[in-house]
């Protein structure tokens, strides 16, 4: 609601409340304080403890539960949101160590989401996006090429289930 109204630093203050009154449970509440503080380490904590509760809260539902792939999207976002932030550090620092450190673990990051992923659902065209945004930003552009390729491979069935008619009732989209 504080976002919605466009009180963006209330929000970060109601939410360190709600992981500071409980910080063991609710991955929500991490994920949304780290989307917020924005391109920080603080931002990558956040998402990180938000994963971990997330994955016991995975681990505890059975694998072809409808809930267990709600949760494993949720997870594939948090882990590009990782190196989405990662990658805007980086993109900030001039320490060639620093930028090493960071291109491993966004490398991780997006890995994990890869594999977490299940491919052809929102998850996995977000973690195929992050993949390519990652080659891109390592000039590795063929491998980018390839995940963008992916992406709308995945996304072509769903566009080729669209009609949309004109005012003379003609097919726009096939």
């Amino acid at each position: 609601a504080l976002m919605d109204a466009g009180r963006p630093d209330e929000a970060v203050v109601a939410f360190r409340r709600a992981v500071a009154l409980d910080s063991h449970s609710g991955f929500e509440k991490h994920m949304y304080l780290g989307q917020l503080l924005g391109n920080s380490v603080e931002a990558v904590s956040e998402l990180r403890t938000g994963i971990e509760i997330l994955r016991t809260n995975r681990s505890s539902c059975p694998e072809n539960a409808e809930r267990h792939e709600e949760l494993a999207g949720y997870e594939v976002s948090a882990l590009c949101g990782i190196a989405e932030i990662l990658l805007g550090i980086a993109e900030e620092s001039k320490d060639v160590r620093v930028l090493e450190r960071l291109d491993a673990e966004i490398e991780m990051a997006v890995g994990q989401a890869v594999a977490v992923s299940i491919e052809g659902s929102p998850g996995g065209i977000e973690a195929s996006m992050a993949l390519a945004n990652l080659r891109l930003s390592q000039g590795r552009s063929r491998e980018a090429l390839a995940a963008i390729q992916r992406v709308v491979s995945a996304m072509r069935h769903g566009l080729d289930i669209i009609e949309t008619s004109d005012d003379n009732n003609e097919d726009i989209i096939r």
